[in-house]
């Protein structure tokens, strides 16, 4: 497609992206088909809005690939599940970015021939500019179009305005000059909505460990134990599914399991909530990697494959139908199981691709699911297996089942290594607020000004701060929304006594500096005084 007619085109579908997201609305599977052009006066008209286009926000499990919604070519990073983030108005902006990139060069991104590997290359590949594609193609469109298909949302246009006003100098310089000259890209772009982001502020070390301790299991094959620790609402759970973008990346399996205490009697349940999604996972490649992985099984498992079908139903969808077993007494036939679930564990568990396994509140744990786990990281049969565990301290004592099986499991000789979380520093706290509120660290942090009563307004406890009835000017949503960003950032936030801002409305014709302030003692947040405008 010839510039000014790309230019025209994709000015005319932003503008009509802008306007959806303008109406509160995310459409979440922007493809050619979805966008209908008038030739005759480049109206744009959106298909394919659903009830779902009306959550400004929404949190994305991960799921197989194959049941992933939406269109595959022109799906986001976070909407795989796999990016520890929301899917918003941003992921439109990805979706954009690919139907942009086909108008330039011809041809998608990228190619893929089976929905897990759609899945990897959106996670991990990142495309050849248009510009170095097509050489006819300004150098500052494969800009736009690679600022479009950044893999973290805060790294791409924040909202379709600002792509909107860079297409629209784009054409200008086009038509009148037949050249782009470079220019900043998505200046002035803030979204008018509130975007906390989803990176992990001073988590970079903790991050390290555990990427440390995966690779120790790629290069040796020894297992492997990580358990992170911590109060509710530190951010355990975010630190280690910062992990499933990079080993999804590897072309390694990370599966995930919660456990909650209504389940505790309910022996591996856990276990095989996470290896169904294996199954359902491996389903979803081609038909000859499915016909390898059927051989795998059928050759490790060597006739006990039915033990394995109890428990995991799906797996018959990958192995067929299998021959019943002999019954065995009791303790014979827990061995049996054992050894039959190891080969299982052992044909995703290879050398080219690790397993990562992820247990979410271990201290909710029932006991024969923790003898597993500890099998997982001493059994000399079970190699290049990568386990996280997570459990809050304060419920795990030296009497807990967890800390006896960590202990035997490091006399046996396993690797365990603890990571306790600390909660973050000030400065964590400053550049979250900074890049939440796009204002300088200097505005966002304490004031220096600030009185020794007002520097304690803001404690290293969200527990205090929450058996803490609110007092003078607070209601009881405000005092919610205090909880809910203490526990976001792992600090509580309370009411201090201070002057604050005169309050104010667009409508009032008063000068600012004679508008009534509020009264001496009001509530306000520690943070507002800095950062308001």
């Amino acid at each position: 497609m010839k510039t000014e007619q790309f230019l025209t085109l994709a000015l005319a579908i932003t503008k009509a992206i802008a306007d959806v997201h303008g109406q509160n609305l995310v459409h979440r599977n922007l493809m050619p088909e979805n966008i209908l052009v008038n030739p005759e006066n480049l109206e744009i008209t959106i298909e394919g809005l659903s009830p779902t286009s009306r959550l400004l926000r929404e949190a994305q499990e991960a799921r197989p690939a194959h049941l992933i919604e939406g269109s595959l070519p022109h799906l986001s990073p976070e909407q795989t599940g796999r990016m520890n983030c929301a899917v918003d108005s941003r992921s439109d902006l990805y979706s954009l970015g690919v139907i942009f990139y086909e108008m330039l060069t011809g041809h998608l991104p990228f190619e893929a021939n089976d929905p897990l590997e759609w899945v990897h290359l959106h996670l991990a590949r990142v495309p050849v500019s248009p510009s170095a594609v097509v050489r006819r193609v300004p150098e500052v469109l494969g800009q736009i179009v690679s600022k479009l298909l950044a893999k973290t949302p805060e790294e791409r246009y924040q909202t379709a305005r600002a792509l909107e006003r860079d297409l629209r100098r784009a054409l200008v310089e086009w038509k009148s000059d037949g050249k782009i000259t470079p220019f900043r890209l998505a200046e002035r772009d803030v979204s008018d909505q509130l975007q906390v982001p989803k990176a992990l502020y001073g988590r970079s070390k903790q991050v390290a460990e555990l990427l440390a301790a995966f690779d120790r299991v790629a290069s040796t094959g020894a297992s492997e134990l990580v358990l992170v620790s911590g109060p509710p609402g530190i951010g355990k759970t975010a630190l280690v599914q910062e992990l499933h973008k990079p080993i999804v990346a590897r072309r390694s399996f990370f599966l995930t399991g919660k456990f909650e205490p209504l389940t505790r009697d309910t022996p591996y349940s856990v276990f095989v909530q996470a290896f169904r999604r294996l199954v359902l996972e491996v389903l979803s490649q081609s038909e000859a990697s499915v016909a390898e992985w059927r051989s795998r099984l059928v050759s490790a498992l060597r006739g006990n494959g039915q033990l394995i079908l109890d428990v995991i139903p799906e797996v018959a969808l990958l192995m067929g139908s299998q021959p019943r077993v002999p019954e065995l007494p009791a303790v014979e036939a827990q061995n049996r199981f054992q050894i039959a679930f190891r080969q299982f564990i052992g044909v995703f568990a290879r050398a080219d691709h690790p397993l990562a396994l992820f247990l979410d509140d271990l201290q909710w744990a029932d006991s024969a699911s923790l003898t597993l786990l500890d099998e997982f990281v001493t059994h000399p049969d079970i190699e290049h297996v990568f386990v996280a565990g997570t459990y809050r301290n304060s419920e795990v004592g030296t009497s807990h089942p967890l800390a006896s099986i960590s202990d035997t499991a490091r006399k046996g000789g396993a690797r365990i290594t603890e990571i306790a979380l600390p909660r973050l520093s000030t400065d964590d706290v400053t550049a979250l607020v900074a890049t939440t509120l796009h204002c300088g660290r200097e505005a966002a942090g304490p004031s220096p000004a600030w009185s020794t009563d007002e520097r304690t307004a803001i404690r290293s406890s969200s527990s205090n701060s929450s058996r803490r009835s609110t007092k003078e000017g607070s209601s009881r949503g405000t005092a919610a929304m205090r909880r809910g960003i203490g526990t976001s950032i792992g600090f509580a936030v309370r009411p201090i006594r201070t002057t604050s801002w005169p309050s104010w409305s667009p409508s009032s014709s008063a000068s600012p500096r004679r508008r009534k302030r509020r009264s001496r003692g009001s509530p306000a947040w520690a943070f507002e005084r800095r950062c308001r405008p």
